[in-house]
Parts: C-alpha cells; sequence; structure tokens
C-alpha cells in the first residue's frame, strides 16, 4: 500500500513540472518561429520523434525522467502548438520511446526499449528489451508486445508493408528467446510480425565485433534495405576501412541477405538515416571523422555525410557539409526535387549561419544535386542537440531534441535537459531583407548596404576568430576595408534583435 502511494505522490509531482513546461510560447525574439515549447520535469528529457497527420497536427514521442528512471511520454500537439492530449506509460524501471507510426489500421504505435518488469502487463525476457505499444488516436492502450533475449536489445526504426504486417529494426546481443542467433557481439536485428505482433521471421547481420542498426526502408519489389554501423574487421567484414564503418544490408523480404557494403575512411564513420532516391539509389547520411577512403574531405571534426549508393552496393557519390566544429546529421525527408537534412552543429559558422551557443539545431535543404540551398541554426547559449524533424503539409517545420539552455528563444529550463519542441514557418525568407555585399570577391573595399536600424556587424575568418578590419559607417550602409588582411574567405555576421544573417565574402 505504501509502494502505491509513493507512485502516487511520485507521478503527480512529475506531472505538476511537465504541465509547467509545456505551456505553449509565441515567440518575439526569433521571427522564424511559428511557436515553440519545453517538455519535460526536472531530470533528463529528450524528444526522440515526430510525425505529422493529414490536419497538420503533430504527434511527439519523448523520453522523460520521472525521479530515477525514464518512462515514454506521448503527445498529440494541434497545427497551432496547443496540447490535445499527453499519454505517459512506464514500469519500475526505465522506458524509452524511439519510433513512431501511424499505421493502415488507423492506430498510434510506438516503438522503442523497457527495462521493467511490468510495464501495461508485460516483462522483459531478460535485461534490455524492443518494446512494440499499440494506441488509439486519443492515447488509449491497445496492446502491448515485448520482443528480445536474455541479453540486451536496442529499437532503431518501424514501417509497415503493403500486406498490413510490420519490419521492426533494432540490434540484438542475445541468442535465445526471440533472437535465434548471434554472429558476435552485438548484430543488426530485422523481425516480421504480424498485426498481432506475433513474430513472422527474424534474422541477425553483423560480424564478430558490433553492428548497431539505424533503418530500414521496404523497395518496390518488397526486398529490404537496412543501414548500420560495424565496427567489425574479420572475415568477410576485411574491407572495414577505420575505426566504423557504415554497412548496407539488401535482404529479401524475408531476411535472406542479398548482398552487403562497408562506405567509411579511416577513422570513425557513422550512419544516421536513409531514404530512397527517385532513381532508386539510396541516399545514406551519416556522421564521418575521416577525409580517405570512401571520404571525400573533412571541413574539420566532425562532418555531415551524403552518399549515393546503387541498387547494387556502389558508390556514385559522396559530400561531406558542415565547418570547423562538429556537424551532424539526425534525419532526412525528401521535400520537393531535394531533401531537408536536419541535426546538430557547434560550429561558430557556417557558410550561411551563425550559431547561438556551445551547439544549435541545424537544418539545411539541398537541391537534387546535393547542393546546400539554404541553411539555418536554432537554438540559444547552452547545448541544443536536434534529433528529429517532420515537414507539415504547408511545407512548415516541426522539429525537436533536447536543450540544457535557459536564455534566448528558449526561455528557460526546469531541469538539466529539456525536450525542446518548435515550429518553423516555411517562408521565413520572404519577410526579411538581406543586406547587399559588394564587390564579392573583393580587393579590399567592401560596401555593404540595405542595412535595417539596429544592425551589429561583426567580421571573423573561417575559424571563428575575430577581424579588426575597419567598418565606417556611411549613412545606412558600411564602408568594410579588408586591404590590410590576407587573402581568403571571411565571415561577415548582420545581427539584428530577432535574427542573423551571414555572408561569405572573398578576399583577392
Amino acid at each position: 500500500m505504501l509502494s502505491n502511494i509513493i507512485e502516487i505522490v511520485r507521478r503527480i509531482i512529475f506531472i505538476s513540472f511537465l504541465f509547467f513546461l509545456t505551456i505553449p510560447v509565441v515567440m518575439g525574439q526569433d521571427t522564424r518561429i511559428i511557436w515553440q515549447k519545453s517538455i519535460g520535469g526536472i531530470g533528463y528529457d529528450r524528444i526522440n520523434d515526430i510525425i505529422t497527420d493529414d490536419a497538420g497536427d503533430a504527434y511527439v514521442l519523448s523520453t522523460v525522467q520521472v525521479t530515477n528512471n525514464h518512462e515514454i511520454q506521448v503527445s498529440k500537439i494541434s497545427e497551432d502548438g496547443d496540447f490535445l492530449w499527453t499519454k505517459t506509460i512506464g514500469g519500475e524501471r526505465d522506458d524509452r520511446g524511439h519510433k513512431l507510426l501511424l499505421d493502415a489500421y488507423g492506430d498510434l504505435l510506438i516503438l522503442g526499449e523497457t527495462n521493467s518488469q511490468n510495464i501495461e502487463g508485460k516483462s522483459t525476457h531478460g535485461y534490455i528489451d524492443i518494446l512494440l505499444i499499440r494506441l488509439t488516436l486519443s492515447g488509449g492502450v491497445k496492446d502491448v508486445h515485448v520482443y528480445g533475449g536474455s541479453k540486451f536489445e536496442e529499437s532503431a526504426s518501424i514501417l509497415q508493408k503493403p500486406d498490413g504486417n510490420y519490419i521492426l529494426t533494432g540490434t540484438t546481443m542475445s541468442t535465445d528467446f526471440d533472437v535465434s542467433s548471434n554472429n558476435g557481439q552485438m548484430d543488426a536485428w530485422l523481425l516480421e510480425i504480424d498485426s498481432k505482433g506475433k513474430i513472422v521471421w527474424e534474422q541477425t547481420y553483423g560480424g564478430v565485433d558490433d553492428e548497431w542498426a539505424v533503418n530500414t526502408k521496404l523497395l518496390d519489389d518488397g526486398s529490404l534495405i537496412t543501414v548500420s554501423s560495424t565496427s567489425t574487421y574479420q572475415n568477410d567484414y576485411s574491407d572495414n576501412h577505420g575505426d566504423a564503418d557504415v554497412v548496407v544490408y539488401h535482404t529479401s523480404g524475408s531476411g535472406d541477405l542479398l548482398w552487403k557494403n562497408l562506405y567509411g575512411g579511416f577513422m570513425s564513420d557513422y550512419p544516421a538515416d536513409l531514404e530512397i532516391l527517385p532513381n532508386g539509389h539510396f541516399l545514406v547520411g551519416a556522421n564521418t571523422y575521416s577525409n580517405d577512403g570512401d571520404i571525400p574531405s573533412n571541413n574539420g571534426g566532425q562532418d555531415a555525410l551524403l552518399m549515393e549508393i546503387d541498387q547494387n552496393g556502389d558508390l556514385i557519390s559522396a559530400q561531406t557539409y558542415g565547418s570547423f566544429g562538429n556537424d551532424r546529421i539526425a534525419a532526412i525527408e525528401p521535400k520537393g526535387n531535394g531533401y531537408v537534412i536536419f541535426g546538430s552543429s557547434n560550429s561558430a559558422s557556417l557558410n550561411a549561419a551563425v550559431g547561438n551557443g556551445s551547439q544549435d539545431f541545424w537544418m539545411y535543404e539541398i537541391d537534387n544535386n546535393k547542393e546546400v540551398i539554404h541553411q539555418y541554426l536554432f537554438g540559444a547559449s547552452g547545448f541544443d542537440e536536434g534529433v528529429t524533424f517532420s515537414l507539415t503539409k504547408d511545407g512548415s517545420v516541426i522539429m525537436g531534441g533536447e536543450s540544457n539552455s535557459n536564455d534566448g528563444v528558449i526561455g528557460s529550463n526546469m531541469g538539466k535537459n529539456d525536450g525542446w519542441l518548435l515550429k518553423v514557418s516555411s517562408n521565413f525568407d520572404e519577410n526579411m531583407t538581406e543586406a547587399s555585399v559588394h564587390p564579392n570577391p573583393s580587393k579590399g573595399i567592401v560596401y555593404i548596404n540595405e542595412l535595417e536600424e539596429g544592425a551589429v556587424l561583426t567580421l571573423t575568418n573561417m575559424q571563428g576568430a575575430p577581424i579588426n578590419s575597419t567598418i565606417t559607417p556611411y549613412g545606412t550602409s558600411r564602408i568594410l576595408d579588408l586591404s590590410m588582411e590576407p587573402a581568403g574567405v571571411y565571415i561577415l555576421q548582420v545581427a539584428y534583435p530577432d535574427r542573423k544573417e551571414v555572408h561569405r565574402i572573398v578576399r583577392n
């Protein structure tokens, strides 16, 4: 009886913090943001997935800390940022949610992991198992399933096939219960389950060391393409390039391996996401420290990497993105003839954006040639990690992750890390007038026109170090004198109270 009372009090305290933090905030400091909010309580909280429906409403999946344990939280939020309902699910130990799926049966599925021995009446086979929860669209629990063995499992992705069955992607260390075999330490693990949650088939993939699966896509012919990391060198993984490589598995619809291939350089390369291109090729988003092997260049620290791979596993192209810091991909979504890439950056300046703190949300759009069209940073003075995003029907972007910032556009933080959720307009560029910088390239003198009132100008080199060149007022314009500076590329930041714009200036 006493333990039940303690549990009730614990949840009341947590819900009180949660309610305070999730009041919508209409931002006046950054005109790009339609609305933003923090999700969580006094501990470590994180938004892991966002999906949107045809009405423009969003389903947001978070992991929230309740006293010493983590629980799964899913919320439905209207397109205007109002909370419609919130459901928190958890047992006596750690439970985490990773992915959401709105399925063909009209239900909402949560894929995650559990370490609890009693979560909605289910228990693990041993240590940590993959957890699948089916909810109604109003948040009611319909059924719960647990998959795994006596050791460790982690979930990665879920998709639904045309026949109504599901493909679950994860990682396993087990060799018993639901797991038939293991090739070494951690293996990539695929399962097909039916609409009742029964396993149709399962298969592991990997070498003698560690593989961590990230995502799986269903191809038109019914086969599957899965992207994973690998640290295995031995046997048929002997073409590993370095510490960790990206590995792609092409399997039949029943899990038989058709081919696999490794990609990377001498340093560590980790996959993040996978999309299918219109030509049938595969677009793999990854993060790399390498600048050799399959990796054409490195801009400094960790770079975002996009690789195009054909249906036979041959590498068609590879391109890195970022600046001198750590710039990482978390997720990819198609948009028009190109793609939107989302992640995090701690570079002080990118080619078209300037950071706000120790790390920011990073979003950029590429065309079908993988060239950057736009890129933007969102955040405050602390550590803001972008994890997931979703494009809405009107072209707006809802993005989420975690933040320990308590200033700027974020405003406040009630715990160690809060989940940070924001909706960004699809057309905020149309409302801004950018400064005119000419001539560019320049032999020394640069004219900066069309400045608005309150503009603050700063100049740095590509490494982020300030440059003390003369900037002379001339009416509403400025004259920048680079004649005493060496040839190279310089970053001019024009800051206003509600935004920043950045210009790359080439000094010949």
